[in-house]
């Protein structure tokens, strides 16, 4: 077993694994709080079968199977809006409407396998992306970097 595997119950000879998951904003990779509305991370093992990008609007809630699930405050639960899912990281909007406070977001694969992670939810979480020629970046990923026609790279 490893260590971000711990056992939840024993069925007779089966044996069902909860592990765990980071979830941070994917604009600040900061984790401390997150903000209702806005672009989270995940990270973990074992989050997806599959690599699968949305490819329609609106987002969806599936993607190769996985689905994300955040049950606020209040209790109540909410399907993520799915940007990416893999193996390792999983890329979601927070739903509108998630209540303040402590929350749960749990992550089932395609596979059924599931990773909890708690995170704390704010009114606001600074962060910040921009794009670049590759894409869309988070301010917090590393040194700047430009070439000598000061594109970034």
């Amino acid at each position: 077993m490893n260590a971000d595997e711990v056992p939840t119950s024993y069925t007779g000879a089966q044996v069902s694994i909860i592990r765990t998951a980071a979830h941070v904003s994917a604009a600040s990779f900061s984790g401390a709080a997150l903000a209702g509305e806005s672009i989270i991370a995940a990270f973990g093992t074992m989050l997806a079968t599959a690599t699968e990008a949305a490819t329609t609007l609106p987002l969806p809630t599936n993607l190769a199977g996985t689905t994300v699930s955040i049950r606020d405050s209040a209790g109540a639960d909410h399907p993520a809006l799915l940007f990416f899912v893999s193996a390792g990281q999983i890329n979601y909007a927070l739903p509108v409407g998630v209540a303040l406070g402590p929350a749960t977001i749990t992550i089932t694969s395609g596979s059924g396998a599931v990773s909890v992670g708690d995170v704390m939810i704010e009114t606001v979480a600074p962060g910040l992306l921009r794009q670049t020629l590759r894409g869309w970046r988070s301010r917090s990923a590393g040194a700047e970097g430009y070439s000598r026609r000061g594109a970034d790279f």
